[in-house]
């Protein structure tokens, strides 16, 4: 698998992306397993997102001079936790989740901290993801799985 020098993480404010493009993106990825777990209301879904993903919490993710997806991080008390990691189509499978993981976790580590997230059940392509990156099950609940690294 190539390696990505060029990745890079900024605030959106840094870009001419608008929130509107960003929740496009959060739908694309999304939608389909929000669906089937909750059922999907596009005015709460806009609601959620502006609220959950705000300024200080989400980064574009950068390959060279293309935005090519977001992350959530946020710290908490015991841990990092990643509340999204979301690529647009044209640059999923190229490495840059990986690559994004990796600066996230080696952050974690050299903080003396794990990183956290959960992921739909459904979500079986996230799921290996997660796994091959040597992340472990915490705890599975009627619709996520809670994982760990470190």
């Amino acid at each position: 698998m190539p390696a990505h020098n060029t990745i890079r993480l900024s605030p959106p404010s840094e870009a001419s992306i608008d929130r509107s493009t960003l929740f496009e993106l959060y739908k694309t990825s999304l939608h389909d397993y929000i669906e089937a777990t909750f059922g999907w209301d596009d005015d709460y879904q806009i609601r959620r997102f502006d609220t959950e993903y705000g300024e200080g919490v989400l980064s574009l993710i950068w390959q060279g001079a293309e935005a090519a997806g977001v992350l959530a991080l946020r710290s908490e008390a015991e841990s990092l936790h990643v509340s999204l990691l979301l690529l647009w189509p044209a640059y999923r499978s190229e490495g840059i989740g990986r690559e994004v993981m990796q600066m996230v976790m080696e952050q974690a580590t050299r903080s003396g901290m794990p990183v956290t997230l959960s992921c739909f059940q459904r979500n079986h392509g996230a799921l290996r993801f997660y796994r091959m990156l040597n992340f472990t099950v915490l705890s599975v609940d009627e619709h996520f799985v809670n994982l760990r690294y470190g």
